[in-house]
């Protein structure tokens, strides 16, 4: 079998949220891109992970048109409950800031991204093996794969964007005398559960007691996202179903009755709390999004992949458009907020994603993905 060698200017490893919105954003403003994965596309689209968006990445998906469905389909809060010691506190984001959040699942988001790339002919290829990059200090980096069907191929690029999250191969593609890694763990985890089961809350629940934290999450309206704080070394095997109801219900206990809506948990699993960064996030010919060079507590949120996914178009604009003068330059980014209000000189959206600098240390706190 013939090998098949793409010719296009951004090369992308890595197919969830954060890549295809890159790739979305890039074709509108007519960056040719190709998209790498090794998980097959069902995969990724049934793989339950954050649930909540922020108001600027509902905009996104639909100013941009990727498409409607998190509008019609999701689920708008207005705030969020604190709960303390059984007493519930709300906090009303709408009233305070005037923005709401909306409960819609990351693997919805997913498939919104990859049926719009379909739609608008996106070159994206899932269930790849064999990933290599080379070349990043050279003009003409290459990404080699074999593609799903067992043919070898190779994606000729200026640039190459590594978006292959928390265990990226791209990363450890800068020199390792150039790279520096920040680690923290901490000593405790969350049990994270999915159960089927309707809503508890209209909107989620953050609770503190003597027992420790809990996070009452959602998913949908048969399905929700649940945790508790325990021990590092706990085993989830030891756990039945009862006893985890019985845990919660005892840390939401109130004055006021409260209780979980139960019902059969069909996954388990052990969160440990930690915190990762890297740094630089370019080098040559690659820069990496966010998440690819920092880690909180499992993951970082759905919308903070989003957003981070709306600056590298300014960086891969400029660069393939300009004699390539400086292709690892990101446009660069204040620690103030109002910095981010500025429009970008390709994707052209507006909004305030999480501040820091595109090559120095990000801050990254152990918290649970709603």
């Amino acid at each position: 079998m013939d090998k098949e060698v793409i010719t296009t200017r951004v090369g992308i490893v890595g197919a969830g949220p954060a890549g295809l919105m890159l790739s979305h954003l890039l074709a509108k403003e007519g960056v040719y891109n190709v998209v790498i994965d090794i998980r097959e596309r069902d995969v990724i689209a049934h793989t339950h992970r954050a649930g909540i968006l922020e108001a600027g990445s509902v905009r996104m998906l639909t100013e941009t048109g990727v498409g409607g469905r998190v509008l019609t389909e999701g689920y708008e809060h207005s705030g969020i409950y604190l709960r303390f010691d059984g007493v519930s506190h709300h906090i009303d984001f709408k009233r305070l800031v005037g923005q709401t959040v909306t409960l819609y699942p990351q693997n919805e988001v997913f498939v919104d991204l990859a049926n719009a790339r379909e739609r608008d002919g996106g070159d994206v290829r899932f269930g790849v093996s064999d990933t290599e990059v080379t070349g990043i200090d050279g003009d003409n980096p290459v990404i080699s794969f074999t593609d799903s069907e067992g043919r070898s191929c190779e994606i000729h690029c200026e640039i190459v964007i590594g978006a292959d999250g928390s265990r990226s191969q791209c990363r450890n593609l800068i020199p390792e005398e150039l790279r520096t890694k920040h680690t923290k763990r901490y000593p405790f985890a969350w049990f994270g559960t999915l159960c089927e089961a309707p809503f508890s809350s209209d909107e989620l629940i953050y609770c503190r007691s003597d027992l420790g934290l809990a996070l009452i999450s959602q998913r949908t309206e048969t399905v929700q996202r649940m945790y508790f704080q325990c021990d590092p070394e706990t085993k989830v095997e030891d756990w039945d179903d009862e006893q985890i109801w019985d845990h919660l219900d005892a840390i939401v206990a109130g004055p006021d009755g409260f209780t979980l809506k139960r019902g059969p948990i069909f996954e388990k699993t052990l969160l440990p709390f930690r915190s990762f960064v890297q740094t630089p996030m370019q080098h040559g010919r690659l820069s990496m999004i966010w998440m690819t060079s920092s880690m909180r507590a499992g993951s970082w949120p759905t919308s903070v992949r989003i957003w981070w996914a709306s600056f590298a178009p300014s960086f891969s604009c400029s660069s393939t458009r300009s004699g390539r003068d400086d292709p690892g330059a990101m446009p660069s980014r204040s620690s103030s907020a109002g910095a981010f209000d500025q429009p970008m000189s390709c994707s052209r959206i507006a909004g305030r994603p999480a501040s820091g600098s595109a090559s120095g240390v990000h801050a990254s706190r152990a918290r649970p993905r709603p």
